[in-house]
């Protein structure tokens, strides 16, 4: 992939076809979901999966 900024102020990235397949594949609401619960620890709704308390 590459990226680069416009004027500073917009990103832009380029990939290759099959990055984009994959990318096109694991953008979804149950994609989003699963980023929420397995990296961020948080339900749909902002609310802590592991009982800690949102700053």
């Amino acid at each position: 992939m590459i990226e680069f900024w416009v004027d500073n102020a917009q990103m832009v990235e380029m990939l290759t076809p099959e990055m984009q397949a994959q990318y096109q594949r694991s953008v979804t609401p149950d994609g989003f979901r699963a980023m929420l619960a397995n990296v961020w620890k948080l339900t749909p709704e902002g609310e802590s999966l592991d009982g800690a308390v949102a700053a």
